[in-house]
């Protein structure tokens, strides 16, 4: 599984994080990624404006420690159940991941057949060019980068420089600027 943490400005994927199944270290090791990786974009640390999340089993009151995590960095919204304009990161995994993704041989998006099922033999015929599990990481860092550095046909800039163009044009006040040692509290 992966789990992104994605700036909707313009669906930017801030940080990540692979496992096994979802779990909370997982999901604060894919903030503390998003942290890093804005930090390596801006020169220092910062706090976000606001967290929207899903609601999922691992904290679905929002009052645990996830709540508790998010509420730390950012005004933090849930998203409210049956309520699709909350869902602010759904858009993110359209035709944009798609065209990214079947891109790799063990994508079986591609190979899908009257947009309903899966085709078995196909996916049956490239399996022995799937990566193995310790090439995984390797992976998904790469499709991140793909997806960061993407060109938008409009602007013919990556999002990766119009997230930078946005924030250089940010005013300093609306930057929430964090130490080292809140950084190191907070992730």
């Amino acid at each position: 599984v992966i789990y992104v943490v994605i700036d909707a400005f313009n669906d930017y994927p801030l940080g990540y994080a692979i496992g096994n199944v979802v779990t909370k270290e997982l999901i604060r090791e894919a903030y503390r990624n998003a942290a890093n990786h804005v930090r390596e974009l801006t020169g220092n640390h910062y706090l976000w404006q606001q967290i929207v999340t899903d609601r999922w089993g691992l904290d679905v009151k929002m009052e645990g420690e996830l709540a508790t995590f998010f509420k730390q960095q950012a005004r933090f919204t849930p998203a409210k159940y049956s309520n699709a304009r909350n869902k602010v990161i759904e858009a993110s995994f359209g035709n944009n991941w798609h065209n990214a993704l079947k891109f790799y041989n063990n994508y079986a998006g591609h190979n899908v057949t009257a947009k309903n099922t899966l085709n078995r033999e196909a996916s049956e015929l490239s399996k022995k060019d799937w990566p193995g599990i310790e090439e995984m990481p390797a992976q998904v860092a790469h499709f991140i980068h793909t997806l960061r550095t993407q060109i938008n046909p409009k602007t013919g800039t990556s999002k990766q420089a119009a997230w930078l163009e946005s924030w250089n044009g940010m005013a300093l006040e609306m930057r929430r600027a964090i130490t080292k040692e809140e950084h190191l509290l907070y992730f």
